[in-house]
C-alpha cells in the first residue's frame, strides 16, 4: 500500500516459508474466501504483520493510516519506557539473556511498530537514537580500553541486536538507516582490537553479528577493506560450528553484497576477501548434513550467496574462483549428497569453465599410477611412453576425484553394481558430467587436450560405463526435453539437490557424452550397446543430439571467425552442411562438409571436389585428413577446418604431409613429422609410424618397403 488509502487485513495460513534469499524470507500464504474457496499467493514478511514496516512521515497520509501511524507510537513509547531504557544499558549489568531480549524489543520498536512523525528532542527517534548510540559508545570504550576484548562481547551482542540482526526475532536489515547511525569508529576501534589477547569465538560471532547490520549507511571502500580484514581473522574459528558458520555467512553475504555497491571498492584489490570466499566453501565441503532432516540454515546461506556469486562479474568472481579451486578435491565429495550436490555441481562447472590446467604438473595419484601401471605392463615400450603421456596430460585438467571414480567404473563387481543405490548413482553421473565439461574446456584451450583425455577415457572404459549406467534411467523419449536444463542455475529455485531428478541427469548424460566424445560414443554404441535400446538411442541421437550439436557447433564457429583469417565458413542446420573457401597462392580451396542425421552414429562426408588450381590427389589427401578428424579423433567441425588450414599453411610452406595420416600436423600432438627413412628420405610422425608397424606386423617403411632404418630430425 502506498499510503493512499486504508490498509485492510485479512486472516491468512502461511503454507510455505521461502528461504532461497535468506535473511529476507518470503511466503507462500492460503486465503479463504466467503466462497468456501482458498487462493494461494506469495508476500514478503512486512505484509503478514498489523502494521507497514517504519512509515515515514507524510503529510498526505489518510486519517486512517495516520491513526495507524500514532497507534505503533503509542506503542513503541511502552517499549522505549519499560523495556529499553531500564534493560538495554549494560551499566546495570543485568542478565545476558535480559539485555538481549531488551535489544530484540528495541530493534521491533524501530522496525515494526514505529518511531512515530516527530523528530528531535523529545521525540521517540531522539530516545531511541540517543539509547542505541549510547551502548554503540560503551563498545567502543571497552574495545579501546579493556585488556581482553572479550569484555565487550555481549555489549556488541546486544548492539547488534537493536540494529536488527534478529536471533529470536525476524532479521531488520534497515535499522541503522531508519535511525541514521554511523559505526565507521566502532569498525575502525573493532579493525585494531582484532588479535588482541583474549580474541574468542563468541567476539567472532558478537562482532559478525554487528557486521551484518552495520552497513547501510556506510560507502567508504577503506571500512569495506577493514571489515573483510574482520571477516578474514573470524572465518578460520567460525566455520567450526554450525552456529558460527550461519553467523559468519550472513555477515559476509552482507558485507559483500555492500561493498560491490560502493564505487571504491574492488573485490580484485581485497584478499581477505578471497580467504573468506575459500573458507566458506571450505566449510561448506566439511560441514557435515543429516540427510534425513530439513535443509540447514547454513546451506540455504551458502546456496544464496553460491547464486549472488554466480550473478557478479558475468558469471562469476575471482574470489569464487580462488576458493573453488582451492578446495576442488573435496568439492567432488559433495555431488554424492543429496543436500550439497547442486552447489557442489555449480561451483566445479565453474572451474571448468575458467579453462586452465588443475594439476600442472601432471602428477598422478597413487590409485591412478597403479592402474596406469598395470595398463602399460600390457603394451610395448612406444605404446606405453604414449599412455603414460596421455594419463599426464589428464592428470593437468582433471580433479583427482573425478579419475578415481571414472577409473573405477570398470573394476566394480557386479554384485557391486547392483547393490549401488539411486543416490550414488547420481553423484557418479554428475562426476562424468564434470568430467566432460573438463574435457571440454580443456580442448578450447588446445586441440591436443583432447586427444590425451579422449585416449585416457577410452583406456579407462569410462564412456561404456557412463552410459550403459545412465541408460538405466534415461527417458531417451522425452519430447520435452526439460532434462537439458536440469542442472542450470535457477535464481526462483535454489533447493539445490532435492530438486535434481536423476532421469533428468542420466538422459543429460546420454546427450553430453555423445555431444563431447562422439568417437568413443559411436565404438560403443557398435561395440557394446544392448540390442534392446540400440533403436531408442538411434531414434534419440537423430532427434535430439544431432541437430542440437550442430547448432551449437556453428554458434561456436560464429564466435569466433575472428581467428579464421582469410578463410570464410558458413553453415546451415537445415541443410546440415558447413563449407569453407580458402585462398592461397591465388589458388581458391574449398571444403564441403556433409554432418547426417543421425551423427556420429553415422559418418560425416567431406567433399574437396570445388577446389580449383590444385591436383586432385592433394585435395582428396586434405578431404582424408578432416574426415579421419570428424570421423575417428573426436573431433569437432571447427577443429577439423582449423586443421586443415593449418595443414595447408604448412604444404605450402614446402612441407610434405605424413604418408600414413597425410596430414603435416599430427592431428593428436600438432607435431610434423619428424622420422625420416634412410632410403628414401620421406619422413613420417612417429605415433603413426609406430602404429603402422603394429597393424601390418612388419617393421618395414611405408613406401619404399625396405626394413626400416630411420633418424630422427627437428621441426619447429
Amino acid at each position: 500500500n502506498d499510503g493512499s488509502e486504508v490498509q485492510t487485513r485479512v486472516q491468512c495460513r502461511v503454507a510455505k516459508i521461502h528461504r532461497d534469499d535468506y535473511p529476507n524470507l518470503y511466503f507462500t500464504i492460503r486465503i479463504d474466501g466467503e466462497d468456501g474457496k482458498a487462493t494461494e499467493r506469495q508476500t514478503v514478511a512486512g505484509r503478514l504483520k498489523k502494521r507497514a514496516i517504519a512509515t515515514p512521515p507524510d503529510s498526505t497520509l489518510t486519517t486512517g493510516a495516520k491513526e495507524s501511524v500514532e497507534e505503533g507510537a503509542d506503542m513503541t513509547a511502552l517499549i522505549v519506557n519499560s523495556i529499553i531504557k531500564p534493560y538495554l544499558s549494560r551499566e546495570k549489568n543485568e542478565p545476558a539473556f535480559v539485555s538481549e531480549a531488551a535489544a530484540e524489543c528495541c530493534s521491533i520498536a524501530i522496525s515494526r511498530s514505529g518511531l512515530g512523525n516527530k523528530s528531535g528532542l523529545g521525540s521517540l527517534r531522539f530516545d531511541v537514537f540517543q539509547v542505541v548510540s549510547s551502548l554503540e559508545s560503551e563498545v567502543r570504550d571497552a574495545l579501546l580500553n579493556a585488556d581482553s576484548v572479550e569484555d565487550a562481547s555481549l555489549s556488541i551482542r546486544c548492539l547488534a541486536l537493536a540494529l536488527g540482526f534478529g536471533s529470536c526475532t525476524e532479521a531488520s536489515p534497515h535499522n541503522n538507516s531508519i535511525l541514521k547511525l554511523s559505526s565507521l569508529d566502532l569498525i575502525d576501534a573493532i579493525h585494531g582490537a582484532i588479535g588482541r589477547s583474549g580474541t574468542a569465538n563468541d567476539f567472532y560471532i558478537a562482532v559478525l553479528m554487528f557486521l551484518s547490520v552495520a552497513f547501510s549507511t556506510e560507502t567508504e571502500g577503506e571500512t569495506f577493506r577493514k571489515a573483510m580484514t574482520i571477516l578474514e581473522a573470524a572465518s578460520t574459528e567460525l566455520i567450526n560450528t554450525e552456529h558460527g558458520f550461519v553467523v559468519l555467512l550472513r555477515g559476509f553475504s552482507t558485507v559483500q553484497k555492500q561493498a560491490h555497491s560502493c564505487i571504491d571498492y574492488s573485490s580484485a584489490d581485497s584478499v581477505a576477501e578471497r580467504q573468506v570466499m575459500s573458507t566458506c566453501i571450505k566449510g561448506f565441503a566439511a560441514t557435515p548434513v543429516d540427510e534425513t532432516t530439513p535443509t540447514p540454515i547454513w546451506l540455504d546461506l551458502f546456496t544464496s550467496l553460491l547464486n549472488y556469486e554466480l550473478t557478479i562479474n558475468e558469471g562469476g568472481s575471482d574470489s569464487l574462483l580462488s576458493g573453488a579451486r582451492k578446495w576442488n578435491e573435496a568439492l567432488c565429495d559433495t555431488l554424492f549428497s543429496s543436500s550439497k550436490r547442486w552447489c557442489g555441481y555449480q561451483l566445479l562447472m565453474y572451474i571448468a569453465s575458467e579453462q586452465r590446467e588443475i594439476n600442472p604438473g601432471g602428477q598422478l595419484s597413487e590409485k591412478s599410477r597403479r592402474r596406469v601401471k598395470r595398463w602399460k605392463s600390457e603394451l610395448d615400450s612406444e605404446e606405453a611412453q604414449e599412455l603414460q603421456d596421455d594419463a599426464s596430460g589428464a592428470a593437468k585438467w582433471l580433479p583427482e576425484c573425478v579419475m578415481t571414480v571414472v577409473e573405477g567404473w570398470c573394476e566394480m563387481s557386479e554384485e557391486d553394481r547392483a547393490a549401488e543405490d539411486e543416490e550414488e548413482t547420481l553423484g557418479k553421473l554428475l562426476t562424468w558430467l564434470v568430467c566432460l565439461s573438463f574435457l571440454d574446456n580443456a580442448a578450447a584451450v588446445d586441440i591436443r587436450n583432447r586427444s590425451a583425455l579422449t585416449a585416457y577415457l577410452d583406456k579407462s572404459s569410462a564412456v561404456g560405463e557412463a552410459l550403459m549406467l545412465a541408460n538405466r534411467y534415461a527417458n531417451l523419449s522425452d519430447k520435452k526435453m526439460e532434462w537439458m536444463d536440469c542442472l542450470k542455475r535457477n535464481d526462483s529455485d535454489c533447493s539445490g539437490g532435492s530438486s535434481i531428478v536423476l532421469s533428468d541427469v542420466a538422459t543429460l548424460v546420454v546427450f553430453r557424452t555423445i555431444e563431447s566424445v562422439p568417437t568413443l560414443a559411436k565404438k560403443w554404441w557398435m561395440d557394446d550397446c544392448p540390442r534392446s535400446i540400440q533403436p531408442q538411442v538411434s531414434d534419440f541421437v537423430q532427434k535430439r543430439v544431432a541437430p542440437e550439436t550442430l547448432r551449437r557447433e556453428l554458434s561456436r564457429i560464429n564466435n569466433v571467425k575472428n581467428t579464421f583469417g582469410d578463410m570464410n565458413v558458413s553453415g546451415s542446420t537445415v541443410s546440415r552442411e558447413v563449407s569453407a573457401t580458402y585462398v592461397q597462392d591465388e589458388c581458391t580451396l574449398s571444403v564441403l562438409i556433409k554432418v547426417p542425421a543421425s551423427f556420429p552414429l553415422r559418418n560425416a562426408e567431406v567433399d574437396c571436389k570445388k577446389t580449383l588450381g590444385i591436383p586432385e590427389k592433394r585435395w582428396r589427401r586434405w578431404g582424408l585428413q578432416i574426415t579421419r578428424m570428424l570421423n575417428h579423433e573426436d573431433g569437432s567441425v571447427l577443429d577439423a577446418l582449423l586443421l586443415w588450414k593449418q595443414n595447408v599453411d604448412k604444404e605450402f610452406e614446402g612441407v610434405e604431409p605424413c604418408p600414413v595420416c597425410y596430414s603435416v600436423l599430427c592431428v593428436k600432438t600438432h607435431t610434423m613429422p619428424n622420422l625420416e627413412c634412410k632410403t628414401c628420405e620421406n619422413r613420417f610422425h612417429s605415433s603413426c609410424l609406430m602404429k603402422w608397424f603394429q597393424s601390418s606386423g612388419k617393421s618395414q617403411c611405408v613406401l619404399c618397403q625396405q626394413p626400416w632404418s630411420g633418424t630422427k630430425v627437428l621441426t619447429k
